[in-house]
């Protein structure tokens, strides 16, 4: 059995780049104010557990929907956030998954590369990640033109 090391010890901060459009605002904040500040137990549950309700009643909406009909705008808005929840093709949600670990790999395989090489190429690691991801933007820009069509109507 192999002996877990744990270093208490923190990585260094991560350099982070600014457009000239970017704006930095700091809030000053109270220590003791954390817990009105972040999501409580409480809070995540009652979230999930929403979700969780409107995934139900809109998946219902959909199923009892007569053939051939459509959504209505209100409907659709609804469904914001959650319409990969409210997909039934099994094939596409195990494609789905695929594609997001084909992602993730390519990228962990091109990071462990270059820490075996000693080089840090982030534009080769950047050109990676946007070609492994390039159908899913294209999806998601094709999505996102879909329902402003239908919000501006």
């Amino acid at each position: 059995m192999t002996n877990l090391i744990l270093s208490a010890e923190r990585p260094p901060p991560r350099a982070i780049t600014f457009s000239e459009y970017s704006e930095l605002v700091y809030i000053p904040c109270d220590p003791d104010d954390k817990c009105i500040k972040w999501y409580s137990s409480d809070d995540s549950r009652r979230f999930r557990k929403t979700m969780v309700d409107d995934i139900r009643r809109l998946s219902h909406e959909i199923d009892v929907l007569p053939r051939g009909d459509i959504l209505t705008q209100d409907q659709l808005c609804k469904c914001l956030g959650i319409d990969a929840f409210l997909c039934k093709n099994d094939a596409a949600i195990r494609r789905a998954g695929q594609s997001r670990r084909e992602h993730i790999a390519a990228v962990l395989s091109e990071q462990w590369t270059q820490k075996q090489n000693g080089k840090c190429d982030v534009a080769r690691l950047s050109s990676i990640s946007q070609n492994s991801s390039r159908r899913t933007v294209e999806k998601a820009r094709k999505l996102a033109m879909g329902y402003a069509a239908l919000l501006i109507e």
